[in-house]
């Protein structure tokens, strides 16, 4: 197992600034895997349709109404034009709702650019802005 030293500030000064790569250890390929979040999701969903997936105080959805609410949202990204290789903002609170828009935003072939619940709304436009976003995803009844 590799060990990570901690450096001090001072320290990294005086050695230049390391990039993260060279502290993070060994590179293991075997560990990588060419998949995306929805694929990752919908084989749960396959082997465990009804096992409880997001659990919020009394809300409780099971990986097959997730995968249900995330496909009626990629269709609704759809029908917006969002597709592959489109950027789109996620600006929501934490919750099922923003995991489940993170899903179907994977499903469209789209990323999202998250933004925190609390960011300035002109801090939210340049930053979509500059990322050319196609839209910004969020929900009715919030801010």
């Amino acid at each position: 197992m590799n060990e990570i030293s901690a450096i001090s500030a001072d320290d990294e000064l005086a050695q230049g600034a390391r990039p993260l790569a060279m502290l993070a250890g060994e590179k293991l390929p075997e560990l990588i895997r060419d998949e995306v979040l929805a694929e990752i999701f919908a084989a749960t969903v396959a082997s465990r349709p009804d096992h409880p997936a997001m659990i919020s105080g009394a809300r409780r959805l099971t990986y097959a109404q997730v995968w249900e609410q995330a496909q009626a949202q990629a269709r609704g990204l759809a029908l917006a034009g969002i597709g592959p290789g489109d950027m789109v903002g996620l600006w929501m609170p934490r919750g099922i709702d923003l995991l489940v828009a993170q899903i179907a935003i994977t499903l469209s072939g789209a990323a999202w650019l998250p933004f925190d619940a609390e960011a300035p709304v002109e801090r939210i436009a340049t930053c979509l802005d500059d990322a050319s976003a196609k839209g910004l995803v969020t929900q009715a009844d919030w801010k």
